[in-house]
């Protein structure tokens, strides 16, 4: 058996894979799928490092999507918490993390998982607050109403059309 093989077998190798491909960040056979486990981002990295590194590509989005699968938050290195930190302000560059380019990085985290629980990034709405004078407060809900949609979608129509 070569090192690859065992290092595939490995029981850290099937959590890390089958717990990323139950979430739908990677697609692969041979691994049962595991949406209930606990990770350790140091066997994380050492998935990625050692046997896939796919792993580590994904692993920003994982980590915004799913904080509390992985324990060890303390153990998170600083380029990796840097490339999550871009990520999570929605910036167009960021840094690389151990060969792997910051944009195929963020790419992850704004698509949609098989786990209905999480929302792509990039659909997730940020709260805005607005002094608006009365008169342009009564067309809001006038127009809203009208329109049959809440004051925040009929807001939305307006600027998206």
């Amino acid at each position: 058996m070569t090192r690859f093989e065992r290092n595939y077998q490995d029981p850290r190798t099937q959590r890390v894979l089958g717990f990323l491909m139950a979430k739908g960040l990677l697609i692969g056979d041979g691994i049962p799928l595991r949406g209930d486990v606990k990770l350790s981002i140091k066997d994380v990295l050492w998935v990625g490092a050692k046997v896939e590194p796919r792993v580590l590509e994904v692993l920003p989005a994982a980590l915004i999507h799913f904080p509390r699968t992985f324990m060890g938050a303390a153990q998170i290195p600083e380029d990796l918490a840097e490339v999550i930190g871009a990520i999570r302000a929605r910036e167009d560059q960021g840094p690389d993390f151990r060969g792997m380019r910051f944009r195929a990085m963020s790419k992850w985290a704004n698509r949609a998982t098989s786990d209905k629980r999480t929302k792509p990034l990039n659909k997730i709405k940020v709260n805005k607050t607005f002094r608006m004078a009365p008169d342009a407060i009564a067309a809001l809900i006038g127009g809203a109403e009208k329109a049959g949609v809440s004051q925040t979608q009929f807001l939305e129509q307006l600027l998206l059309a």
